[in-house]
């Protein structure tokens, strides 16, 4: 002070170390976003802010040695590499180059393979198409089908349907945990189950050889009948 001189306070202010991010983890994630993941590194404390590219990501949790935080990605424009950079307030900025990559959302190729079946399930269907990385789930109908295989190069699962609601069209979604969710709008068709109403004769001996008609609804695809649980020949 030009009025009352000069004072010194010892050891009054401290520099905090700048942090470092050396890890994300995991690297790459969908495009839409929303999927966990942990960063590492020093002297995280204080208030941080995280950004994927452009993006603020939210922040969920620090852990209290200030080496990690978890984060939730938020979404991307574009697939492809992004930088990921953090500000503490009590530590300042970090950042790593092309830590972060978006992968592209995955892709499905019509019809399915085969694009209907019985009402009961128990279809193995094929569905080719790309970007089906990571754990791929599958619905049918909005219900859990069982997912068979996955193919090395991601590009075909096959999955066996649920049983149906109801003798319709219903939309098969795919969802990625490393690509995303794409769904086919009505691609597969539960059918109705078949009916018998006349079996006609009702009778015959027991040797067999009989011709027997059966009457009635749906009988499509390859048909199998057994009378009394042995099989009978399809004519």
């Amino acid at each position: 002070s030009t009025e009352n001189g000069v004072v010194t306070r010892t050891n009054g202010f401290r520099y905090n170390p700048l942090p470092t991010l050396t890890t994300v983890a995991p690297d790459n994630g969908p495009l839409t976003g929303g999927n966990t993941v942990v960063l590492t590194g020093t002297n995280l404390g204080g208030t941080v802010n995280v950004s994927f590219g452009a993006a603020q990501a939210t922040v969920i949790s620090g852990s209290p040695d200030n080496t990690t935080l978890t984060v939730l990605a938020p979404a991307g424009t574009s697939a492809g590499l992004v930088d990921v950079t953090l500000f503490s307030s009590t530590n300042g900025p970090a950042g790593k180059t092309g830590a972060y990559r978006y992968n592209p959302l995955p892709t499905l190729t019509l019809p399915l393979v085969p694009n209907s079946g019985p009402l009961a399930g128990g279809t193995d269907i094929t569905i080719n198409g790309t970007g089906f990385g990571g754990t791929v789930n599958v619905t049918v109908g909005g219900r859990t089908a069982v997912v068979q295989s996955v193919n090395a190069a991601k590009t075909q699962v096959v999955a066996r349907t649920p049983a149906g609601a109801a003798a319709i069209a219903v939309d098969v979604v795919l969802a990625s945990t490393t690509n995303g969710n794409v769904t086919a709008t009505a691609a597969f068709t539960y059918n109705p189950p078949p009916e018998i109403f006349t079996v006609a004769p009702a009778t015959g001996p027991q040797i067999g050889g009989t011709v027997v008609v059966i009457s009635g609804n749906n009988y499509f695809g390859t048909v199998n009948v057994t009378i009394g649980a042995v099989a009978a020949t399809v004519l």
